[in-house]
C-alpha cells in the first residue's frame, strides 16, 4: 500500500522548524508538503517547504488552496486560528472528511472566550459549523476535545498525540537533592497573555515578599502593553526580587533558566504553556496549576504529582522522591518514541 500524501497548513511559528525536521527524518519527505500561508524569512530550507501565493487576495487564495486540498489524502490543519482557513472550510466542506485539526488550545479558547460576543457571533457560527463536520482532531489534552464537543458540536475522532517535538523530552536532566536551599526561584506564567493571570498570582505571593525569593516572569511573547502592566505590578510588590524576561532568549538559555527554578506557577485560566510544563516536569520542578484547567486532568491521569494553585497557601515544594518520580514519568510519557508511534497510527489509520 502506498503511503498517504499529507498536506500541512502552517504559518510562521517558532516550533515548526523542529517539527518539519522531525517529519522529514521519520517519514518520506516526498509524501509531505508544508504549505506556509505566509513566511517570516527564517523557515527551514527543504524541498517540501513552500509558500502559498495570493494569501491576501480572497478569491485567488481560495482557488489556490482548493487545488492543493484536492491533491492530498490528508490535510493537517496546524491550529484553527486563521479565519481565512476556517472560512475556506466553511465554503468547501467536502474537504473536512480528510482534515485533521492539530488543536493547540489557544485556537479553541479564543473562540470560547468570544462565544457570547454578538460582534463575533457570525464567526463563531462558522467555526461551529466547521467543527461539527470536521473528521479528526489531534491533541494530548483530552479535556480540550471535550470542550470542543460541548461548546461547538465536534463529533469526530480524537487521536492522542503530543503534536510537536517541543512537547518531547530529549535531554537528560540532573535532579538536585538540595532540600535546604536558602533562596527559592519562582517562575510565574509562560507569556504576556492575560490568560496567565499574573496579577492574581502576584497577590497570592505577596505575603512571601520579605523571604529570600526571586520571581521570574517570561513576558517576551504576547501583548506588550499587558506585559508592561505586569512589570509595573511585579516591581511594586517584589521590588528587585522581580525579574521580568522581556527579551527573547535562545532555547538553550531558556532551558538553563528553567533548570534554576524551584517552583513554577501557572495560574492560567486555560490550557497553556505545555512545552514549559513538560520540560519542568522532566527537570523535577514543583508545579502549581489550577484544578479547573484541562492540563490538571491530563497530568493527574498520567500520574504526575502537581499542586493546586487555587488553594495555594504556602511555598510548598515536592519531596526529592516525588521530583524523581515526575522526572522519570516525563521521559516515558513525553518521549520522541511515543510521538513517532502516535504519528504512525495516524498516518496508517483506515476508517472501517
Amino acid at each position: 500500500m502506498s503511503e498517504k500524501k499529507v498536506l500541512h497548513i502552517v504559518f510562521p511559528e517558532k516550533f515548526f522548524k523542529d517539527y518539519i525536521h522531525f517529519i522529514n527524518k521519520n517519514y518520506n519527505p516526498e509524501n509531505h508538503l508544508f504549505l506556509y500561508l505566509k513566511m517570516a524569512g527564517d523557515e527551514p530550507c527543504y524541498s517540501n517547504v513552500i509558500k502559498l501565493k495570493f494569501y491576501r487576495i480572497p478569491v485567488l487564495f481560495h482557488i489556490s488552496l482548493y487545488k492543493y486540498f484536492n491533491k492530498y489524502d490528508i490535510i493537517f490543519l496546524h491550529s484553527l486560528s486563521k479565519a481565512k482557513v476556517v472560512n475556506f472550510l466553511f465554503l468547501f466542506p467536502k474537504f473536512l472528511r480528510k482534515c485533521y485539526w492539530l488543536l493547540w488550545g489557544g485556537d479553541l479558547y479564543y473562540k470560547l472566550d468570544s462565544i457570547h460576543n454578538k460582534k463575533k457571533n457570525i464567526e463563531n457560527k462558522i467555526f461551529s459549523s466547521v467543527l461539527k463536520r470536521l473528521k479528526f482532531v489531534l491533541t494530548h489534552v483530552k479535556g480540550d476535545v471535550e470542550i470542543a464537543k460541548r461548546e461547538f458540536g465536534f463529533n469526530g475522532i480524537h487521536f492522542d498525540c503530543l503534536l510537536y517535538p517541543s512537547n518531547v523530552i530529549n535531554t537528560t536532566y540532573y535532579i538536585s537533592n538540595d532540600e535546604n536551599k536558602k533562596e527559592l526561584n519562582i517562575l510565574v506564567g509562560n507569556s504576556a497573555h492575560e490568560s496567565n493571570r499574573h496579577i492574581d498570582a502576584f497577590n497570592k505571593l505577596s505575603k512571601f515578599k520579605d523571604l529570600n525569593i526571586k520571581i521570574y516572569c517570561p513576558l517576551s511573547y504576547g501583548d506588550s502593553i499587558y506585559a508592561q502592566k505586569v512589570v509595573t505590578r511585579g516591581k511594586e510588590i517584589f521590588d528587585v526580587k522581580f525579574l521580568p524576561l522581556l527579551d527573547f532568549m535562545s532555547l538553550a538559555d531558556y532551558k538553563s533558566l528553567l533548570s534554576k527554578i524551584d517552583i513554577a506557577i501557572f495560574n492560567n485560566w486555560r490550557q497553556q504553556g505545555m512545552g514549559n510544563i513538560i520540560t519542568l516536569l522532566a527537570m523535577g520542578k514543583t508545579i502549581y496549576l489550577r484544578k479547573e484547567v484541562t492540563t490538571w486532568n491530563l497530568l493527574n491521569e498520567k500520574g504526575f504529582k502537581v499542586k493546586d494553585f487555587s488553594s495555594f497557601g504556602d511555598l510548598e515544594t515536592l519531596t526529592y522522591n516525588e521530583r524523581l518520580y515526575n522526572s522519570k514519568l516525563a521521559y516515558d510519557v513525553f518521549s520522541e518514541k511515543r510521538l513517532v508511534e502516535q504519528y504512525n497510527r495516524i498516518f496508517n489509520f483506515n476508517e472501517i
